[in-house]
This record gives structure tokens, sequence and C-alpha cells, in this order.
């Protein structure tokens, strides 16, 4: 929990976020849903830190990560599109909620 604070507190633009584990989230109902495990989200993540956290340096960005992904073994992942289209979009989009984390918090990621 550590790493994900330290990448919260370094975001440009509340980029990444955690709340109250199971409340409302602003873009509630999702989409849709998927889940990962913890390697494909360490892929998506080092994709998230890289494009909105040029500011820490690489080497810090990877450890962040990696530390920060250690959490559980998988994931449930309620995306929201916010208007991008169904069609042949990237889930690498919108916003990303990361519900009920270790029983603790709703981590929120907008791409």
């Amino acid at each position: 929990m550590e790493a994900l604070n330290t990448l919260q507190v370094n975001t440009q633009e509340n980029r990444l976020y955690s709340t109250f584990a199971n409340i409302p989230q602003p873009c509630y109902p999702p989409d849709t849903n998927f889940s990962l495990t913890r390697v494909q989200l360490q892929d998506a993540l080092q994709l998230f830190v890289a494009r909105h956290y040029p500011a820490l340096p690489v080497d810090q960005r990877v450890a962040l990560v990696s530390k920060a992904v250690m959490a559980q073994d998988d994931y449930i992942v309620l995306l929201c599109r916010e208007g991008i289209p169904a069609n042949g979009a990237s889930p690498m989009s919108g916003t990303w909620v990361i519900p009920n984390l270790l029983g603790q918090r709703d981590v929120v990621l907008v791409w």
C-alpha cells in the first residue's frame, strides 16, 4: 500500500487516487469490467506511470509499480469509457476503478 500512496501523492492532475472501499465512484455504473493477474496489472501500470509520471526517475517508477501490484494475486477492474467508443477502444483508456483493494480502499486511475 505504501507504493500506491507514493504514486498517489506524486501524480499530476489526480490521475491516480484512492477512496474508501465500495463507495459509488463518479463514473458508476461502469461500462464493463475485466480481471487482471498481478503481472498484467504490472504491465498496465508501467504504461500508466510512463505516461503520467514524467518527473519520477524510471527506476523509481519501476520499483513503485513492482511493489504496488504485490497486494493481491488477481484484480478486478471496473472500466468507465467516458464517451470512448466501445468498438476497438483500448482498455487502457477512460477510468479504471480497482474496487476493494485488500478490503481497504478503491483505487482509481484516470488514463
